[in-house]
């Protein structure tokens, strides 16, 4: 009978995450698709080229940034269920050398990005923009180490409702106040930024009030296997 239970209630796990991720993907595509619309009518052509670009060297960095955190909370969150220092060191040590990660990579773009765009674009416009690009990366990827944990701990609705929810609403929203009040693209990104923080702001808010994780660095109650053992996953 508690067998019979264990697998309905694992079941009805799978299909609520499945529905869950479902609902958020319909949102967030629907709202990406009404913030590219409203960045090509409100930057033109141009411009918009421009974010583009920029757009697509984030996505690239981000795939490094995080160097490999997120697979890995998916992995040691559960297996740590039970010894909250450990839980805590892994998440701790996901977000430390997330930023680290994100700090050089972005530190590299800001530096580089008049080489960057001397050797691509070539457009005055897009040092500015891909230094600010470089800002969001920062706030993005820590952003991601969190939305790890959400589903390394199966809470699956409050990455769906952070990630694929929050996020876009208030990526369009801070947009389309951009460009009504007058600003181009600079402006534009200064709002995307203000709307990655906030996402921050909502992410770590459930992270305190619904989950007693908390990311810790304690090295002495650590041994150097389990560290070792972190990164070679």
């Amino acid at each position: 009978m508690s067998e019979g239970n264990n697998n309905t209630n694992f079941l009805s796990t799978i299909t609520l995450g499945a529905s869950l991720h479902i609902f958020g993907k319909a949102v967030i595509n629907v709202l990406g698709f009404l913030l590219q619309l409203v960045l090509t009518r409100g930057l033109g052509s141009g411009l918009y080229g421009v974010y583009a670009y920029g757009n697509t060297i984030l996505k690239i960095a981000l795939v490094f940034t995080t160097l490999g955190s997120g697979k890995s909370l998916l992995r040691y969150l559960p297996k740590y269920e039970d010894n909250p220092v450990k839980r805590q060191f892994a998440f701790g040590l996901a977000l430390l050398t997330s930023f680290i990660g994100a700090l050089l990579t972005a530190g590299g773009l800001f530096v580089f990005a008049p080489t960057i765009s001397g050797w691509t674009l070539d457009q005055p416009e897009f040092v500015p923009v891909l230094r600010l690009f470089s800002v969001l990366l920062i706030s993005d990827t820590i952003a991601r180490v969190i939305y790890s944990v959400f589903r390394s701990l199966e809470r699956v609705e409050y990455e769906v409702l952070t990630n694929k929810i929050t996020r876009p609403v208030f990526r369009l929203s801070a947009v389309v106040l951009a460009l009504g009040v007058g600003f181009s693209l600079l402006g534009v990104m200064i709002a995307l930024i203000a709307a990655s923080l906030l996402t921050i702001g909502v992410a770590v808010y459930f992270l305190l009030t619904r989950f007693d994780l908390r990311p810790s660095i304690c090295f002495d109650q650590t041994s150097k296997k389990e560290v070792v053992e972190y990164y070679n996953y």
